[in-house]
């Protein structure tokens, strides 16, 4: 099976092509990305005058649209140009592998839901992003449906829900964060009460659940790639203390701030997909370790 795939030097990206290499070697991956990687067939793409130049002269089974600008915390997730980037660079790939694909999975995220209420998220809550970076993956994901639609290409869209695990450094969220304090002495500070629910899923679960949908043309559609256990921020604050074990303290400031659950309502990609979720202590471990590793 030959896929293309965009991305492969981000965080879920980099996770996917070391699966690719232990799980699904006869995967044949081609690149399309701005460096090109020793060993893997790429197609080196430029931008130039705001336009993103490349040209794909293959076909494939599987387009795999993985790249993306991700923002690195909170006060990034209304930056236009980049936002805009996501879906000017979403066009240009639609453009240049017409008839050449027969199937795009584009790698979303949850950010196209608003956050409003509690009752857990599922495929049919509804979507209204509150940044133009959610804004941006939910104009992309209508554009792949459409253009799947007039090129009678099949197109699954995963939305992706909060993932953790080793490689996630870059970004300042919360179990990073955690573990950086930690590791250096520092109190895991919590700014509200510390009772709102997250739910977590382990990068590795992650890109078997997208390896799943790249192998098994049946799987269409909108699916939340998620976990559906949740824990209360206090409960990840103490186990990544307890696993570090540092004598580590977590601060509870009880600030009155806005504070939400996101929890999961799962059956859907329970119904579809086979994955066996990891114990969300023995994640942990391995990323304090990868973090321990990787100084």
């Amino acid at each position: 099976m030959k896929v293309l795939l965009t991305g492969a030097n981000g965080f879920v990206g980099s996770a996917f092509l070391r699966y690719v290499k232990e799980y699904e070697p006869g995967l044949e991956i081609t690149l399309l990305s701005s460096i090109s990687r020793s060993g893997i067939p790429t197609i080196v793409y430029e931008k130039k005058n705001n336009q993103y130049c490349f040209a794909v002269n293959d076909t494939f089974d599987v387009v795999l649209h993985l790249g993306s600008w991700i923002p690195k915390e909170k006060s990034e997730s209304n930056n236009i140009v980049n936002s805009c980037s996501n879906i000017t660079f979403t066009e240009r790939l639609l453009n240049a592998i017409s008839g050449k694909a027969r199937k795009f999975i584009y790698v979303s995220s949850i950010d196209v839901y608003s956050g409003e209420g509690q009752d857990p998220v599922n495929e049919q809550t509804m979507v209204k992003p509150v940044s133009l970076y959610g804004y941006s993956k939910l104009f992309c994901e209508q554009m792949v449906t459409s253009w799947g639609e007039r090129n009678n290409v099949s197109t699954c869209i995963l939305r992706l829900g909060h993932i953790y695990g080793e490689g996630e450094a870059a970004y300042k969220k919360m179990i990073p964060v955690f573990i950086k304090n930690a590791l250096s002495g520092k109190p895991i500070t919590i700014f509200s009460d510390g009772k709102e629910l997250r739910s977590f899923l382990y990068i590795n679960d992650c890109v078997e659940y997208i390896a799943q949908a790249v192998t098994n043309p049946d799987l269409t559609g909108i699916y939340n790639i998620a976990s559906g256990n949740a824990y209360s921020v206090r409960c990840i604050a103490d186990m990544v203390s307890s696993i570090i074990g540092n004598n580590t303290s977590v601060e509870i400031l009880g600030k009155s701030i806005p504070v939400r659950n996101v929890v999961f309502d799962i059956k859907k990609i329970q119904q579809d997909f086979h994955v066996v979720e990891t114990d969300i202590i023995d994640g942990l471990k391995r990323e304090v370790n990868y973090f321990e590793s990787n100084g």
